[in-house]
């Protein structure tokens, strides 16, 4: 009675219905979140690598830290830490 009101035909309840075909649709769907999000984060790693190429800024902030502490003295006379070809 229910189909009848509902307007369905007795020969497409949900009892027929294929649980493998949502399954699969479900992994199609993963398996396509992972290819898109791995698409995504490649251009992004080369989107980065490009701009880092062009501007140099992690370059020159990494060197900047790295150096902030070092110092230099001049002092009289040569120095006998430099060492000379013969």
């Amino acid at each position: 009675m229910v189909d009848a009101v509902v307007g369905r035909s007795p020969q497409s309840s949900w009892r027929d219905h294929d649980p493998r075909h949502s399954g699969r649709l479900f992994h199609f769907v993963v398996r396509l979140l992972r290819w898109t999000a791995l698409l995504a984060a490649l251009v992004l790693l080369g989107w980065g690598l490009v701009t880092e190429a062009r501007t140099s800024y992690l370059q020159s902030r990494i060197f900047s830290k790295l150096t902030r502490d070092m110092r230099f003295v001049f002092r009289p006379g040569p120095s006998g830490n430099v060492r000379f070809p013969k």
